[in-house]
């Protein structure tokens, strides 16, 4: 990588090319530089550096492209020879940091002095701190995208199950072998297109912007810079085919550019994974779409793809990790949809940028407005404090009909009970509304009663219904399946917006909050009558619970397992109770647990269940 100016901020090379705007030399190596860079004002710089060479760079440069406006060769040219160095860049007057004393500067090892050269860099280049909800969007999309999903050994990537962990620095590749799946599971693989070391990353982030925190927290682990998902030939599948980590641009455009550049990223992840496909192709190839669909991927293919990656990305090779592993994924063979790809990114990156667009196009809402402050409320009261407001909030009138029948029956406290009765007054129709309350303070218990009255008001929204079928509107769009067309209808707007989801930085929290709404001790023993599909509920979180009500999902391993549990179980899955419930009840093949043996019975959820058989049993 012969970059001079790598390390350089674009305040650095504007000033750079404003002292010497004739030196034909220097004007190369800057054009050379600002090809790899896509911010606005690398852009405006490199259009003056264009017309200062004359209207069109020297020969031997590469044609003048936007970054990731790529062209048809799969690496970038290096810098032309130069026959003398380039001028030194101007440097702030810093107290040089002291080297340890057993190891001299040029004895660093490389990957130490690709990290020192960070240091050099301009160390103040933060953005103004403003208040603005687009300035918030982007300061929040920065820490999101510099803030990966982290592994530390591949088999973590497949849930600890080391068995699941392909390698493909073999001399034949797993799926030329042709693998054989799991009983009643089809097999995929999601190739690793090479990973990014967590540690010296990290630290030439800190070595260009400082950290003043006391205590570092350390950095461990690698992240994937890309994913592919191929099925058991090694083709690629047609949906999500291809993932790419935010975090590999993000760590180079914060390091060479600017920090508000980070707010693009939505636009260069589209144009990353369309240069990703390009570079899979073969390149005799004369159809791309074709024959990205029926060849499998060869080892040629991969390296091919992740040179090109690495090359746009421009990453130190110090830092990466080439292609040698996958994983291993399976789904039930009924389920037509491939796995879900590895996550690469926080789940909030496509929310961040579409709450963004809204601000910019003036149609944020209400909520959102108020979330980040752009809205104000005109009146704030405390409630512990004023009297007459906690009164308010606590009259009968004010109070929900719906209470979680929790075991003991015991009442909500006065402050749980006022939270309760403001998150419903003070959110409808829209609204938002923060409680705030240290760990054990009964906030849980208040979000029960929260979802009591939610459940009450979409059953009185059920009984305007005389008739179930018409809960249900015609979508318009209709599928071919097996010479007839199936229709598609989606709920009335009735039914809809019920829905809740337990949100949190802490995995452990959410799955705790989601794992016990359904337990059987979270209600009273005196309410026996309260089950609700317990059968798919038991199966579902492996316990005894009381009914069909939460669901633990978040990560890609707990909404697949969701998904074959609840529909696709022979034994236990809701999709067997929909055709008893039509009138195609059906033995299913489920191993009997004392002998192993496979048996032809009706499954278990049709015979705990009991549905109705007929539309005239169900109405």
């Amino acid at each position: 990588m012969n970059r001079p100016y790598f390390s350089s901020s674009v305040t650095e090379l504007e000033s750079l090319f404003d002292r010497n705007p004739g030196d034909q030399t220097l004007l190369q190596a800057l054009h050379n530089e600002l090809l790899h860079r896509s911010a606005k004002r690398a852009v405006q710089l490199r259009a003056k550096v264009e017309a200062a060479l004359g209207g069109a760079p020297s020969a031997s440069l590469p044609p003048t492209t936007p970054e990731f406006d790529f062209g048809e060769k799969p690496s970038l040219p290096e810098t032309p020879p130069r026959t003398t160095p380039p001028p030194p860049l101007p440097q702030k007057q810093v107290e040089p940091k002291a080297q340890p004393p057993s190891r001299s500067p040029d004895q660093a090892s490389p990957r130490a002095k690709v990290i020192r050269q960070w240091s050099k860099a301009d160390p103040s280049p933060f953005p103004p701190v403003l208040n603005r909800p687009t300035e918030i969007l982007d300061a929040w999309s920065a820490i999101e995208i510099l803030s990966p999903p982290t592994f530390d050994r591949p088999q973590a990537l497949a849930g600890g199950d080391s068995s699941r962990v392909a390698r493909l620095d073999e001399l034949v590749l797993p799926w030329e072998r042709g693998e054989r799946s799991r009983p009643n599971q089809r097999l995929y693989y999601q190739v690793v297109l090479g990973s990014i070391e967590l540690e010296p990353a990290i630290e030439a982030l800190v070595e260009r912007f400082g950290d003043s925190r006391a205590e570092r927290p350390s950095a461990r682990g690698s992240a994937v810079l890309a994913a592919l998902v191929v099925d058991k030939s090694g083709k690629i599948v047609e949906d999500t085919a291809i993932g790419v980590s935010s975090f590999g641009w993000g760590l180079m455009t914060a390091l060479t550019g600017d920090l508000t550049d980070l707010a693009g990223w939505s636009d260069v992840e589209r144009r990353l994974v369309e240069e990703i496909e390009k570079a899979l192709t073969p390149p005799e190839s004369s159809d791309d779409e074709e024959e990205l669909r029926n060849k499998p991927l060869t080892r040629q293919s991969i390296e091919r793809a992740y040179r090109v990656l690495i090359s746009r990305l421009g990453i130190p090779d110090e830092w990466v990790h080439p292609p040698d592993f996958a994983i291993r994924s399976f789904v039930y063979f009924k389920d037509p949809s491939p796995p879900e790809p590895l996550l690469l990114n926080s789940f909030f990156l496509g929310d961040l940028a579409t709450a963004r667009q809204l601000f910019t196009t003036g149609e944020a809402s209400h909520n959102l407005k108020a979330y980040l402050g752009a809205w104000v409320p005109p009146l704030r009261s405390n409630i512990l404090e004023d009297t007459s407001v906690l009164e308010s909030a606590l009259r009968p009138l004010s109070t929900p009909l719906a209470r979680w029948p929790s075991n003991g029956r015991h009442p909500l406290a006065l402050l749980q009970q006022a939270a309760v009765n403001l998150a419903f007054s003070k959110t409808t129709p829209e609204g938002i509304i923060g409680i705030n309350g240290p760990p054990g303070t009964g906030k849980t218990t208040l979000l029960r009663d929260v979802l009591a009255n939610v459940i009450a008001d979409r059953a009185t929204a059920l009984l305007a219904f005389a008739d179930p079928e018409d809960a249900f509107e015609h979508s318009g769009e209709k599928l071919m399946v097996g010479g007839s067309w199936l229709h598609l209808y989606r709920l009335h707007s009735s039914l809809t917006g019920f829905e809740m989801v337990v949100a949190s930085s802490n995995n452990k929290a959410v799955e705790n909050v989601s794992a016990e709404l359904p337990g059987l001790a979270q209600i009273a023993d005196d309410a026996p009558h309260l089950r609700y599909f317990k059968t798919l509920s038991d199966a579902l979180h492996g316990s005894e619970t009381w009914g069909a009500i939460a669901a633990v999902l978040g990560n890609a391993q707990n909404r697949s397992k969701f998904k074959q549990q609840f529909w696709w179980d022979e034994d236990s899955g809701f999709n067997n109770y929909l055709r008893a419930a039509s009138g195609s009840r059906q033995e299913v093949q489920v191993e009997n647990p004392d002998t192993g043996v496979m048996e032809l019975k009706l499954p278990r959820i049709v015979l705990s269940e009991d549905p109705p058989l007929s539309k005239k049993d169900a109405l």
